[in-house]
């Protein structure tokens, strides 16, 4: 995966219609919740099958070894 312009949330523009601003809005919130009670406590529907099937995390400092098992919970 590449990210590529990326900037400060102060920089975003703002939304053009309500509902971009609604799903700002619960975003912001799930992230919120899962600050506070833990990763994942709170997802949307579209990740349920994703979430029972990613293992592993991103390997920001090395190579990770695949042979090993490192479920994330």
């Amino acid at each position: 995966m590449t990210l590529a312009g990326l900037g400060a949330t102060e920089e975003a523009t703002l939304p053009l219609f309500p509902e971009e601003e609604r799903r700002r809005a619960l975003s912001r919130a799930i992230d919120r919740l899962n600050s506070r009670h833990g990763r994942l406590t709170v997802y949307t529907a579209s990740m349920q099958e994703a979430r029972a099937s990613a293992t592993g995390g991103i390997a920001f400092a090395s190579v990770p070894d695949l042979g090993f098992s490192d479920t994330v919970a």
